[in-house]
């Protein structure tokens, strides 16, 4: 478990935890039209699925993001792939609850990850995917220090952002 000023980040139970508003997230492409697995079919079965099968990757972490205040699942964030050995993982973020967006709250839970990946696998570079006119995650990546990868975009077809830590 992961904690911060305002929030819990922990790996999701798909057989015990509340998945309803996940789900609902992820079937919501008007509001999250920047992340690509979101999908209007999606069934509460597939998602069960697929959480058990990233917390069963030792290359994946899926962390639910909570307001640890009344500890509401408010998003997810996750890592993914994790490569130990060139030190370098992928990160994506989606903070499904639209009440809590534009209050730091990505900013604050990719810091808190960043930061516990490298303090417990010494990963010390971060990459992700980034839809260019989603101006509102652009601003939150460079905020967190990320810089445009001009040679991962041209490999991977899309806009790419990466940082490294130290």
């Amino acid at each position: 478990m992961i904690e911060t000023e305002r929030l819990l980040m922990r790996r999701l139970d798909p057989w015990s935890d509340d998945l309803n508003s996940y789900l609902n997230w992820m079937r919501d492409i008007d509001s999250n039209k920047y992340i690509e697995s979101v999908n209007p079919d999606f069934s509460m079965l597939e998602l069960c699925e697929y959480v058990e099968k990233k917390n069963y990757s030792s290359h994946v972490l899926l962390l639910g993001i909570f307001d640890k205040s009344i500890f509401r699942h408010i998003g997810n964030i996750k890592f993914e792939p994790i490569d130990i050995y060139s030190r370098e993982a992928w990160v994506g973020i989606l903070i499904g609850e639209k009440d809590y967006r534009a209050l730091g709250i990505g900013f604050e839970a990719m810091e808190a990850g960043m930061t516990y990946l490298k303090n417990s696998e010494e990963i010390s570079v971060f990459h992700l995917g980034v839809d260019k006119n989603n101006l509102a995650g652009v601003r939150l990546y460079e905020k967190l220090g990320f810089k445009h990868n001009k040679e991962l975009a041209k490999k991977r077809g899309h806009e790419v952002l990466s940082k490294r830590i130290s």
